[in-house]
């Protein structure tokens, strides 16, 4: 039978062998995010750990050069003779848009995201829209989008396409909440745009449509400058978020 001794050293070495491999993982953890967001401004770190803060899973490939929330409001207007458009105040949404470029031959190719996040809960839930656009003739690869509901978390089946300009931007509707009534908490689009290899700078524009009341689904029309027009029967209020980068 083994003497008290040695099982407490059996069971030290084993421990420290343990934090040794969490050291060594929070250091490569490290490392790897030091070496994602080199060159950003401190606030844009900020902004980066306000996404880490309700997405620690959140991840893009490539280095990160635009992380942004920056926000415009649309004024009230007409929306096609059916309805207003009013704007979601920044003490109910916020939207993040990132950019990291991804290191391919002879093309200029970058990951894009936005990310719409309720920060306080919506009163009517019905299906919503979300769209971004991209500037300079770059040229859609690859797109998708996913949802997250308060208390339950990503949920699928609840999104669908609804626009696509391959050389523009690209629109989807999001149920306001999922199959059991819980409220959306975020929502994201992933992009992978391209175009040959040359300097210059561009946009990443996003815009969020909430409705507020409607009887129809959502449709969208993307203008050639990158421009959304969200119209279904009913009303919808917005937020839009605007960032230039460089390449």
């Amino acid at each position: 039978m083994p003497k008290r001794q040695d099982i407490a050293r059996s069971i030290y070495g084993w421990s420290m062998c343990l934090i040794l491999m969490m050291s060594m993982f929070s250091v490569l953890s490290f490392d790897v995010y030091a070496q994602e967001s080199e060159g950003l401004s401190d606030y844009e770190l900020e902004i980066l750990e306000e996404i880490y803060d309700f997405d620690p899973t959140f991840e893009v490939d490539g280095e990160f050069v635009s992380i942004s929330k920056d926000v415009q409001y649309l004024g009230e207007g007409l929306l096609d003779g059916i309805g207003t458009r009013g704007a979601i105040g920044d003490n109910y949404m916020t939207i993040y848009t990132t950019v990291s470029r991804v290191n391919t031959s002879g093309k200029d190719t970058f990951n894009v995201t936005a990310t719409a996040k309720w920060k306080m809960t919506p009163m009517v839930r019905m299906q919503d829209g979300f769209a971004i656009s991209w500037g300079k003739d770059f040229t859609l690869n690859s797109s998708s989008i996913k949802a997250w509901y308060k208390s339950v978390g990503l949920v699928s089946g609840k999104t669908s396409q609804i626009a696509m300009k391959p050389d523009t931007g690209i629109g989807y509707a999001v149920e306001a909440s999922d199959y059991y009534g819980q409220s959306l908490d975020y929502v994201r689009i992933y992009a992978n745009i391209s175009h040959s290899d040359r300097v210059g700078s561009t946009n990443l524009s996003a815009q969020y449509a909430h409705s507020t009341f409607g009887v129809g689904g959502m449709g969208l029309s993307i203008g050639s400058g990158g421009s959304f027009n969200f119209s279904f029967a009913g009303t919808i209020d917005t937020m839009s978020a605007y960032k230039t980068f460089s390449y």
